[in-house]
């Protein structure tokens, strides 16, 4: 009875107290594992050889345990680092430097799409200059082409005025109105225009077509002018409009403003038929055309 009791003692002496930083858990004993001897006589035990105890783990609040690590890991630094405060003159020339090139950048840039607008507006003004002449090239051109007036009535001469389309596209929907009045030269009155929805006539000239438009006298010119009819005291004077659009669409128009007499004196001729006959020449102002 005694060896065994000795050996228990020696077994709890030799055992290892906790190692600082454990956890100690109330109610739960350390386990400690003693092999006997079994061909030791009279019952005597050897010393019992201790088992070191797990390291302990937490536990949260669910129950799961957690594994802690055994001792803490400290970190040693070998060498301090140094740090400046001194200022670095090359960084700032070179931060300097990247500056001035991003001015200079940023000046070729504005120069190039200045240059690149200029040249756009150019390509545009040379479209529109091509376009316009291509335009002016092909439209319709009506125009006065000729009158002469015949006196096969002294009081109420017979006048014609020749219209013709000069260009090389058709002249659309024409329209023309003509007047007539005796006065003295140069013309000291206002010419007076059709009123307003005056009807007149609507063609088609094809290029080199030709219109003759006849002027009818509204009343007979009086005796008492006849024997200076043609002279700067009794001056007859013809003018008008013809309107006509082009294939483009464009609207235009032609004023002309004829005169038997004037400044310089005026030429009769006989015709085949033996009619007195002279040509009309346009008068220094009302002859214009779009």
């Amino acid at each position: 009875m005694k060896p065994l009791i000795l050996a228990v003692f020696l077994s709890v002496i030799q055992a290892s107290s906790p190692q600082p930083g454990e956890a100690k858990h109330p109610g739960k004993h350390t386990e400690q594992v003693m092999q006997t001897n079994p061909n030791q006589q009279g019952g005597n035990t050897s010393a019992a050889i201790p088992v070191v105890p797990s390291s302990p783990k937490s536990t949260d609040a669910e129950g799961t345990q957690k594994a802690t690590p055994d001792k803490e890991q400290l970190v040693r630094i070998a060498k301090p680092v140094a740090v400046t405060t001194e200022p670095d003159y090359a960084t700032w020339v070179f931060s300097g430097l990247l500056v001035i090139v991003g001015f200079l950048q940023a000046w070729i840039l504005l120069g190039t799409l200045g240059v690149v607008r200029q040249q756009a507006k150019a390509a545009e003004d040379s479209l529109t200059l091509s376009r316009d002449t291509v335009q002016r090239q092909l439209r319709a051109y009506v125009c006065m082409s000729g009158a002469h007036i015949d006196f096969k009535q002294p009081d109420r001469p017979d006048i014609q005025v020749y219209i013709k389309n000069c260009g090389q596209t058709p002249a659309y929907n024409v329209r023309s109105w003509i007047g007539l009045n005796v006065s003295k030269y140069p013309l000291t009155m206002q010419l007076q225009s059709p009123p307003e929805g005056f009807q007149m006539s609507k063609s088609t000239l094809p290029p080199g077509g030709h219109e003759i438009m006849p002027a009818v006298w509204s009343c007979s010119i009086p005796p008492s002018l006849l024997p200076v009819l043609g002279t700067p005291e009794a001056t007859i004077y013809v003018f008008g409009r013809t309107v006509y659009v082009d294939i483009f669409g464009k609207e235009w128009h032609t004023d002309y403003r004829l005169v038997h007499g004037g400044p310089e004196p005026v030429r009769l001729e006989k015709n085949k038929d033996g009619i007195m006959t002279a040509k009309l020449k346009p008068d220094t102002e009302g002859n214009e055309a779009t």
